[in-house]
């Protein structure tokens, strides 16, 4: 584990019924100061679960891993598969894999169920995020059913305003609840199918399950439209650092532009803003989250983008070489565009500006936005880096805009 990862908080003891382990934490993630109480309960309601040698669990929304870890650590006999959309959460439960030497497990990307690799399970387990989305929530409640072998087992827990819509989604002819536990604000569910399907044809993100809202922009007298997703900001209306950024690239459309980059891009509104200003031959999405990814990519491509411009790199950081260890000159851009995210502290910010900066051409420029007071830091760390220089900076309520240019 390297000293220099600038997103550890502090390492986390946790005891569970005779299991013990330690987790290395991130401010940046769920449950950052102490085991869930919500994920505790859970564990305890699978205590008595008939886990076999061979048993194949998968921990959906795997965090820092919690919940796989102390089922791989508790049941050796068994392989857990760990996701979650979040890059860095799929890092620390790596990590924390390593760290509590366990090798009975494994931790990848996924949205959702969408990049599960395997399809028999005997356990489905969750800790479902209370603000998900009804679409999506239901999604996750009834697609285990494509991921589980016959016989196999889902358990849950939610906090407790889900409880009826949750047991709603499970009132079905070929579901049957096995368990039902309430707490003080949360609810704990088992549940089986009585059947089990073929695969289905489609992922959820293409069938919809995360489209949230149609957004109306007009750029230039043009019309632009934009599908937000669940469980990302902006998803109504744009927030003021976005709104400081566009009027930036509007002002800027006359720059020719070839290759751009953009961190962080949420739903999308400012790659999409891009290509219908400049039509660059290149736009490399860069992000830790999966969901804003193909969200993006979504609306870059209904807004007439060309798949082949574009480029994805799923990731923590602002360092292209990790994803792409071949980077070259050729990939270098000319506009690079990120947005400071609001959960990372101001060395991280420093820290990923300037691993951007050598992503950039010379005489290139990087937007970057964010609150004002994090800017203002950020700045005053950059008077140190003589690469770039800063040629304007605007502020709007308490958002800021900081515009530099590569020397």
């Amino acid at each position: 584990m390297s000293e220099k990862d600038l997103h550890y908080k502090k390492d986390l003891d946790f005891w569970h019924e005779g299991v013990s382990l330690t987790f290395r934490v991130s401010q940046a993630l769920f449950s950052s100061h102490q085991i869930d109480t919500g994920t505790q309960r859970l564990l305890k309601t699978v205590l008595d679960f008939p886990f076999n040698e061979g048993s194949k669990i998968l921990d959906l929304g795997c965090g820092y891993g919690p919940i796989g870890l102390t089922l791989a650590k508790r049941h050796p006999g068994s392989f857990v598969h760990m996701v979650d959309r979040d890059i860095l959460a799929v890092d620390y439960a790596r990590q924390n894999a390593i760290l509590n030497g366990l090798d009975n497990c494994m931790a990848y990307g996924s949205l959702g169920y969408d990049d599960v690799t395997e399809h028999d399970f005997d356990l489905i387990i969750s800790n479902i995020p209370g603000k998900a989305g009804e679409t999506v929530v239901t999604a996750l409640l009834e697609d285990a059913r494509y991921y589980l072998k016959t016989g196999g087992t889902v358990a849950i827990v939610v906090v407790t305003p889900l409880e009826e819509f949750v047991s709603t989604v499970l009132n079905q002819p070929d579901i049957e609840v096995l368990h039902h536990s309430v707490y003080a604000g949360h609810v704990v569910f088992h549940y089986c199918f009585k059947s089990t399907p073929a695969y289905p044809a489609g992922a959820s993100f293409e069938n919809g399950v995360y489209d949230r809202a149609s957004v109306e922009l007009s750029l230039n007298d043009a019309d632009i439209t934009m599908i937000t997703g669940y469980g990302l900001p902006e998803f109504d209306s744009l927030d003021y650092q976005t709104d400081l950024v566009i009027k930036a690239l509007v002002e800027m459309a006359s720059l020719p532009v070839r290759h751009v980059i953009v961190y962080n891009p949420g739903q999308g509104y400012l790659p999409v803003i891009l290509w219908r200003l400049s039509k660059p031959e290149k736009i490399t999405l860069v992000s830790r989250d999966l969901l804003s990814l193909k969200v993006t990519r979504v609306n870059l491509s209904e807004n007439g983008c060309p798949g082949e411009r574009m480029s994805m790199r799923s990731q923590t950081g602002w360092d292209l070489h990790q994803t792409t260890p071949e980077f070259s000159d050729s990939y270098v851009a000319d506009f690079i565009v990120g947005v400071l995210r609001n959960d990372d502290g101001q060395e991280i910010s420093a820290a990923e500006v300037k691993q951007a900066v050598v992503n950039l051409a010379v005489g290139g420029y990087i937007l970057v936005a964010g609150g004002s007071t994090p800017i203002t830091r950020l700045l005053k760390d950059m008077q140190k880096d003589k690469s770039v220089v800063l040629k304007k900076r605007r502020k709007h309520q308490g958002k800021s805009l900081a515009i530099l240019q590569r020397r």
